[in-house]
């Protein structure tokens, strides 16, 4: 597991993709597919992309599209719940109308793009 364990993403384009929020384990770029594994990729910004099962259409992982930041959906594993979750991305983005119990880290739209998004020269 990655530096940031599991975490949860409340952008909405995670949100449409999952169906909700996305809850993922940080896998940092550990993560391997079989040569013959039936994969999508959807590309959703110049940095991101999402990969998913071309058969059953799960939602499997976002990283970067370096593939050094790779997080797998927490809903792959058969149990989720072993899963601490320590991080809230795009808090500023969630919804009104749910609240997580517990607290955890929290980063704001712009701190999750200063993190990921290329920098320009």
């Amino acid at each position: 597991m990655g530096p940031l364990g599991a975490g949860i993403c409340h952008c909405g384009m995670c949100r449409k993709w999952s169906g909700g929020m996305y809850m993922s384990v940080d896998c940092g770029e550990s993560v391997k597919f079989a040569e013959r594994a039936t994969l999508g990729s959807y590309k959703g910004s110049e940095w991101g992309e999402r990969i998913f099962c071309t058969t059953c259409g799960s939602s499997l992982l976002w990283q970067t599209q370096d593939g050094k930041n790779q997080h797998v959906s927490i809903q792959c594993f058969e149990d989720p719940s072993q899963f601490d979750l320590k991080i809230e991305l795009f808090i500023d983005r969630k919804p009104s109308n749910y609240a997580l119990a517990g607290t955890r880290k929290t980063m704001t739209e712009a701190e999750v793009y200063a993190m990921f998004a290329p920098k320009e020269n």
